[in-house]
């Protein structure tokens, strides 16, 4: 491996064939997108395409089109534009593209801040890390996310316009890299001490960032929507939250987290990594970075780490969905790692290095294959929206379910002014009475209703309560029922 110092363009071959294998080996074993965000983010970005854009606006059924970045659903929407498809296959297909370029970014980033030798086993790691793998090849907004974070680090240092513009794109891509993305622009620019040579980092991420929360702005109210909300909903979720105001919401999560932290393992390696990140920002008050890698790690880590590591040990479940929350920690983190095994014990770094690569070479199958339980989740669902499909006669469908939405519109062709969502029924606008909700059966030709979720729910109650014999139950599989609206019943209601 010594020899990588005089082929980059070899070493870079190896590190992308590498990760191209590991990600068709992924698809092999994962063919279907199984991640039920995937298909929430199609749903923005379809209907964004066929009804928003027109309005200069994202557009969603179930009134998320602006809780997550906003930048991945309008590139989803251009490749469904210009495939004249609604089909996930197209933004899959960049993800795992992005993915594998992600893996020649760490292999360049370690190149760059510390030697090839470290640069090629760092790319190689990753290259078949199983969590990036596995998520690569989803139509989520993880990989591409990572791609503009990784890049910006890559070109931090000479083109610092370029970083702060892609920096700012990370940012519209992950809400939680919005914050991070703000932490290590300030972060640059105070350790640099604002030196005119760091600004063009700050007005590119400004040129993206302002512009997004313009039109975050003029949508929502919030130039800050996404974040905002991201946030509002974590810290509701301490006891007692409720719907407290935010700056109380968020003290009290604060102090609820820092009561029970110290007594687990997970919340100690929190605590680690949120004390390590305002430690190395007092260390470069007095000493500059000769680069931005730990200024890169230390806030991402400090922010992401929260979201996933509270499942360890107590939710396989979830642990295994917001597991892609490691990644951008473990793509930052391993150059760094390597370069400090390089220069500490260099006698055994190429033990070392081997040793790790051949771990996660053994645990990839075993990880890939754990999320195999969640392909059968997937075709369940997509035989529920087929069963509802069948007892389609016109009208408008109403479903809440974006999985299912993607099926009727993908494989059935339905119009998408053909669907409805139980999100935007008479409660959302605060009606009370409840024959204001059959009214809204009536006046969107509802024919076909979906039970499923809390706005469904709501429905159903206050129908019910006008007249038991108006839904008429014809389907039920895995706790979602399918319901025929009685057009007679419908008519003998309203006369």
């Amino acid at each position: 491996m010594s020899s990588s110092v005089s082929h980059p363009v070899r070493d870079l071959s190896l590190v992308l064939s590498l990760a191209i294998v590991a990600r068709v080996l992924v698809l092999q074993i994962l063919p279907l997108d199984w991640n039920w965000d995937s298909y929430h983010h199609w749903q923005i970005s379809w209907l964004s395409l066929r009804m928003g854009f027109p309005q200069w606006r994202l557009w969603d059924l179930n009134g998320c089109e602006y809780y997550w970045g906003m930048f991945p659903h309008v590139v989803e929407a251009a490749l469904m534009g210009v495939a004249g498809s609604p089909g996930i296959q197209p933004f899959r297909f960049l993800n795992t593209v992005l993915g594998t370029l992600n893996a020649g970014l760490v292999f360049l980033v370690g190149r760059r801040y510390a030697s090839p030798r470290v640069g090629l086993w760092a790319g190689l790691v990753f290259a078949i890390f199983p969590v990036a793998a596995v998520f690569d090849v989803l139509a989520l907004q993880d990989t591409m996310a990572l791609t503009f974070l990784l890049s910006s680090l890559y070109i931090s240092r000479n083109r610092t316009f370029w970083s702060g513009l892609l920096l700012g794109l990370a940012g519209q891509s992950r809400t939680e890299l919005l914050l991070v993305s703000a932490i290590i622009v300030v972060w640059v620019l105070i350790a640099e001490r604002f030196s005119t040579d760091r600004l063009p980092m700050l007005m590119g991420w400004l040129f993206v960032t302002g512009m997004a929360s313009y039109h975050l702005y003029t949508q929502t109210g919030n130039l800050f929507y996404n974040l905002f909300w991201s946030l509002y909903n974590v810290f509701t979720g301490a006891p007692g939250g409720g719907d407290k105001p935010f700056l109380e919401a968020m003290w009290g999560w604060i102090s609820w987290k820092l009561s029970i932290w110290p007594t687990k393992p997970t919340g100690i390696i929190i605590l680690s990594a949120a004390l390590a990140f305002p430690a190395y920002f007092v260390y470069t008050l007095f000493r500059k970075p000769k680069d931005y890698q730990l200024v890169y790690l230390l806030p991402t880590a400090a922010v992401s780490a929260p979201i996933f590591i509270t499942y360890l040990g107590a939710d396989e479940r979830m642990l295994l969905i917001m597991l892609r929350i490691v990644t951008p920690i473990v793509a930052l983190g391993l150059p760094i790692l390597f370069a400090v095994i390089f220069r500490r014990w260099e006698r055994h770094f190429k033990q070392f290095s081997i040793l790790l690569l051949v771990i996660t070479t053994l645990g990839f199958y075993p990880l890939v294959a754990s999320y195999a339980s969640f392909q059968a989740e997937t075709t369940t669902t997509m035989s529920i929206a087929d069963a509802a499909w069948k007892l389609y006669p016109g009208g408008t469908l109403v479903c809440d379910y974006p999985m299912m939405n993607y099926r009727f519109i993908s494989r059935w062709g339905l119009p998408e002014k053909s669907l409805i969502s139980n999100h935007y029924a008479p409660q959302y606008y605060r009606a009370s009475e409840p024959i204001d909700y059959v009214k809204w059966l009536a006046n969107h030709r509802v024919t076909v209703w979906v039970r499923y979720g809390e706005d469904a729910e709501a429905v159903y109650s206050a129908v019910q309560s006008v007249s038991p014999k108006l839904l008429v139950e014809v389907y039920e599989n895995s706790g979602i029922r399918v319901y025929v609206v009685d057009l007679d019943e419908l008519s003998r209601i309203l006369g």
